[in-house]
């Protein structure tokens, strides 16, 4: 499971250590909630892996200096959907693929 967040920090390397930092976040929240292990440990995974999707954008658009144009930044806003089904195919991953495509609800 270590492989897709190097994948993703060795395609944009502004991201280095953003899934760890992230998942210890998502982690302590999870158990300050009082939730069941198994949603925490669900959650912790979702956010190791949230930005899978970026892999399949253009690296041209992740790397856009400034603002993005409404194009880019609906392609940019597809690596949800992508994360989902890259998950979704793997069976021990397919609890959290829909957390990692709703990571930007609000």
């Amino acid at each position: 499971m270590e492989a897709f967040p190097l994948a993703i920090e060795g395609n944009q390397p502004q991201l280095v250590g953003s899934a760890e930092r992230v998942g210890a976040l998502a982690g302590a929240l999870a158990a300050r909630l009082g939730l069941p292990n198994e949603d925490a440990d669900a959650i912790y995974v979702a956010s190791l892996l949230c930005d899978v999707g970026e892999l399949g954008i253009d690296r041209g658009i992740l790397d856009t200096p400034g603002h993005r144009t409404p194009e880019q930044r609906e392609s940019v806003e597809r690596h949800l959907l992508l994360g989902e089904t890259i998950l979704a195919t793997l069976t021990f991953l397919s609890s959290v693929a829909q957390i990692v495509r709703a990571h930007h609800e609000r």
